[in-house]
């Protein structure tokens, strides 16, 4: 807890006035974001996740430390949900493209019937686009938003010092280095993939150069407020939800039925950009705020919830009845909190 000076109008001596605590919503985001991205995917079963000290040091420090470094920019640099999105996009080729290359390894567990679609340049495009959104939603933003929701006195403040970011920056690098030589040259050569494909590589360096700049220089304008008022919270819901399931049901039936790799890859990019869109439209409508953010995001999060039975075996379900419960205490706070604000706004109108 640290504290800062506080003068009144009487020109008394100055109060020690105490900094709420950054740290507890700090370790929040860096234990979500992991667990959204990796333990819902089913790609980290949850005891592995929990139990196993390799597996937690590298998913906290790959997941979670950028969930936090891309949070500390938009916060420090007052941009928006836009520009995490972007943030969002530039880490997940980050981590896929040039961490873990599952976009050049043909041997790469998760592929599935993405490995079916020819490979465009050493890279399985369709692959590459799909993972790429599922972490600008799943493995940033939702996180953020879920963690702000929990931590709102803090929402818009920077929760990291230098020497914070400094450590945890190295610890980032040294990690992403280690992963690039374990996943590029040593754990798949016995199965064919000895090294990454060097111009491809460059091209997913650059993807990430592109989105990181853009999500941390542009400052997209704030339009003038709609008339309307906000979807109801259930709408939001629901809407979330919908186009999740959309998204993954037009994937995987258009991966079952349709070879050409640019069908798939238009149906994602349409169902992203036609989100994206009406987010933004809905935002500028007088009344949006946590609440409507929250019901969006709960909905999303809500199609991994509602098939985690499929998974069954690696009690995922367990994990999302405990994640399922704490929806629903956000979207109470969140309720409170955004009530308490308006009140205090109307008591401070003259």
């Amino acid at each position: 807890m640290s504290y800062t000076e506080v003068h009144d109008a009487s020109g008394s001596a100055p109060q020690a006035v105490k900094k709420p605590a950054t740290w507890p919503a700090l370790l929040t985001l860096l234990w979500i974001a992991p667990i959204l991205g990796e333990v819902f995917s089913w790609s980290t079963p949850p005891l592995r996740f929990i139990f196993v000290p390799t597996t937690i040091f590298y998913l906290l420090s790959l997941y979670g430390l950028g969930a936090i470094f891309i949070r500390e920019i938009v916060r420090r640099r007052k941009l928006g949900w836009g520009n995490i999105l972007l943030l969002g996009c530039a880490y997940g080729v980050f981590e896929e493209g040039m961490y873990v290359q599952s976009w050049f390894n043909p041997n790469w567990p998760g592929l599935s019937a993405f490995a079916a679609y020819e490979r465009f340049f050493n890279t399985n495009i369709v692959w590459a686009a799909g993972i790429t959104a599922f972490h600008m939603v799943f493995s940033i933003t939702i996180p953020i938003l879920l963690t702000e929701a929990i931590f709102p006195n803090i929402a818009e403040k920077s929760w990291m010092g230098k020497k914070g970011l400094i450590f945890s920056g190295i610890l980032f690098i040294v990690v992403g280095v280690f992963s690039i030589i374990m996943y590029g040259f040593v754990l798949y050569s016995k199965k064919g993939y000895t090294h990454p494909p060097l111009i491809p590589f460059l091209l997913a360096v650059a993807l990430v150069i592109m989105f990181g700049w853009a999500g941390t220089v542009i400052r997209f304008p704030a339009f003038p407020s709609l008339p309307h008022t906000p979807p109801r919270l259930w709408t939001l819901r629901i809407a979330g939800f919908t186009i999740t399931l959309l998204y993954f049901l037009a994937v995987y039936i258009v991966i079952g039925k349709v070879h050409n790799a640019y069908i798939p890859i238009l149906l994602m990019i349409g169902l992203v950009c036609y989100s994206v869109v009406q987010s933004m439209r809905w935002a500028r409508r007088a009344g949006w705020d946590a609440r409507h953010r929250l019901a969006l995001a709960s909905g999303a999060f809500g199609f991994w919830i509602a098939v985690s039975p499929v998974a069954y075996a690696t009690g995922v379900p367990v994990v999302a009845v405990v994640f399922l419960a704490l929806l629903i205490w956000l979207a109470k706070k969140t309720s409170n909190y955004s009530a308490g604000k308006a009140r205090n706004s109307y008591s401070n109108t003259p």
